[in-house]
């Protein structure tokens, strides 16, 4: 590249950036609302996804670091689920904090259904999952469908990028062909493969798909916790150098 800057450079300025912001608006207290308990409880959640989302993408620059470049995938594409739900909050709001607790009652509906002889939980552990569930509002049980990411990127066109990146690391998270490809290879003379337990094929870096992932965390992050002020700028010229850094890389720079 024609000058010093690189994504590795982008995304530790990002992590500076993160690490020296304020703490969040605080809320008066009193006789809350469940309103007015589930704004306070978004911005909690919300620091909650940021933090996984930075150390998800953090894990991935340390298996790359170390080897594992292929194998960091799972960890991407964790990262960007997180961004993607970041952003999606700023307009979703306390809705956001209704439907995660949804998708917990979802969840704990299934694992109950799914016990077994094998597996099978603790009345304690069943009291505390009920108690779980019922934290959960009918209010917005018609908004089951934005607990699928599909229907969260339909809301905010913003994250349709993102979205196919996620769609392509799934296939490298799951047991497919795509994940198992870097492992083996046609024989050219034989009908057969040959096997390696090393990856065969490059992967492109993680810092740029990472950094970009932040960056739209911490737009999510700093609108739901009123913190606009000490992070949008600073984004969005972060967000310029990173656009100047692909582009380098599109013409070969």
């Amino acid at each position: 590249m024609g000058n010093n800057d690189s994504f590795p450079a982008v995304f530790s300025d990002l992590m500076e950036l993160w690490r020296k912001a304020p703490s969040p608006v605080r809320f008066p207290t009193g006789d809350w609302t469940r309103e007015d308990k589930s704004r306070a409880a978004v911005v909690a959640l919300s620091w909650g996804w940021l933090v996984r989302m930075i150390r998800s993408a953090e894990a991935a620059l340390l298996l790359q670091q170390n080897g594992f470049r292929q194998e960091a995938a799972p960890l991407e594409r964790t990262a960007l689920e997180h961004s993607m739900r970041l952003h999606w909050a700023i307009t979703a709001r306390t809705t956001a904090f209704e439907i995660a607790l949804r998708t917990r009652s979802a969840s704990i509906h299934r694992m109950k259904k799914a016990q077994s002889d094998s597996w099978s939980f603790t009345d304690e552990q069943l009291a505390t999952m009920d108690a779980e569930v019922d934290e959960a509002s009918q209010d917005f049980q018609s908004l089951d469908n934005l607990q699928h990411l599909k229907h969260v990127v339909d809301q905010d066109p913003a994250l349709k990028a993102s979205y196919m990146a996620w769609l392509k690391l799934s296939q490298l998270s799951h047991p497919t062909i795509e994940s198992a490809r870097p492992y083996y290879e046609k024989m050219s003379s034989d009908p057969g493969y040959e096997l390696h337990m090393e990856p065969l094929h490059p992967a492109d870096s993680v810092e740029s798909r990472m950094a970009h992932a932040v960056m739209l965390g911490l737009v999510g992050y700093a609108s739901i916790a009123g913190l606009n002020d000490h992070f949008l700028d600073a984004v969005g010229r972060l967000a310029a150098r990173w656009t100047a850094l692909v582009k380098g890389d599109e013409l070969g720079v």
